[in-house]
């Protein structure tokens, strides 16, 4: 992903807010 980019590791809400977003976007791509 490329908020993941060059960071350390993240907390784990940010992950699973990481994967929410990418769930709707291939969603909302994917109509």
């Amino acid at each position: 992903m490329l908020l993941n980019a060059g960071e350390p590791a993240q907390p784990l809400w940010l992950n699973i807010f990481s994967l929410c977003l990418d769930i709707f976007w291939i969603s909302k791509l994917g109509d």
